[in-house]
């Protein structure tokens, strides 16, 4: 009697642990696990090298410095930075910013010498990961490639491509072939771009400015002056050798005709013709000449404008590195 008495007991209290049990999940609050996003050290550190490399900061420039203080438990070492004369601080601060975009860190940033020092921080989870100062050395210059874009483009230039063209923040020169459409947008085209070049072919329509072989040698020079006369003496005179012109007994005549008016006619071969080949063996070709050129002659590339806003992107890589797109 007892033995059941104390079987009952125990169900009972074991259905009542569990009531409890059940009543005590349903009514608290569950627990919650805060996870806390951060980026390590070592991640910091490889971005932010990174970063520097695109901006043409070689690694004899970067020194980083062990230290032992107890104000920098978090870190092993300080990064100093010495930025050349041709480069902006705000630049290279601007590239870290861009890197650490969208990634579990705080950028800090203090100048401590008008424009020329400045120090950098990166905190992650409140904890710095990272600190750098950035030094201008006036010794220092990134080594450049010089590149010339010679444009070829329509005469007449719609909204859509005025509003690209003004959005490339290069140095470059449009191409163009004479006629009264390329006149009438003169003044329109220079805001675009200030510089422009006249390509001398057999493309040429207008009667004002063709240069036939079989026209007589008053109107070959009338046409040699009007040229000169709507576009101006200050711009480069580009001849097609391929062209009939060139190859005609009259072109000794015509040559006489500009260079008495002070005017050089280069030659189209004398660029790299890059017009027509795939975007991708375009850009092989300019990686090519960015990084064999540094130090060397300015070189020319001439592409139709289509190539060139589609090399935009590369543009911007190869200038942020440090080299240089200029006119001619």
């Amino acid at each position: 009697m007892i033995k059941k008495k104390l079987i009952y007991s125990l169900v009972i209290a074991a259905f009542i642990l569990l009531i409890i049990n059940i009543l005590v999940e349903t009514f608290s609050t569950p627990e919650v696990i805060v996870v806390k996003n951060e980026l390590s050290c070592s991640r910091i550190d490889e971005i932010f090298i990174t970063s520097l490399w695109d901006y043409g900061i070689v690694e004899s420039w970067i020194t980083a410095k062990d230290i032992n203080n107890s104000e920098y438990d978090s870190l092993a070492h300080v990064y100093y930075i010495q930025i050349p004369q041709d480069l902006q601080i705000v630049n290279v601060i601007a590239g870290l910013s861009e890197s650490f975009n969208k990634k579990p860190v705080k950028l800090v940033t203090e100048e401590r010498k008008n424009h020329s020092n400045s120090t950098v921080k990166i905190f992650s989870n409140g904890v710095l990961k990272l600190e750098a100062f950035l030094d201008k050395a006036d010794d220092l210059q990134r080594e450049y490639a010089e590149i010339s874009f010679i444009v070829q483009s329509p005469d007449q230039i719609d909204s859509d491509l005025k509003n690209k063209l003004e959005h490339i923040d290069i140095g470059y020169t449009l191409l163009f072939t004479p006629s009264i459409d390329l006149k009438n947008e003169l003044e329109k085209i220079k805001k675009i771009n200030s510089s422009f070049a006249l390509l001398i072919d057999d493309d040429i329509d207008e009667d004002k400015y063709v240069l036939d072989t079989d026209d007589s040698k008053n109107k070959l020079a009338r046409n040699v002056i009007n040229i000169i006369s709507d576009y101006g003496r200050n711009i480069p005179y580009i001849l097609n050798e391929k062209s009939e012109i060139y190859n005609s007994v009259a072109f000794a005549y015509i040559r006489e005709e500009f260079t008495k008016r002070e005017i050089v006619l280069s030659k189209l071969s004398d660029y790299h013709d890059l017009r027509g080949k795939p975007i991708e063996q375009l850009k092989s070709i300019l990686k090519f000449h960015c990084e064999n050129g540094k130090g060397k002659q300015r070189r020319y590339l001439l592409v139709s404008i289509t190539e060139f806003l589609n090399l935009k992107t590369e543009v911007k890589y190869y200038k942020r590195l440090g080299n240089r797109f200029s006119s001619m």
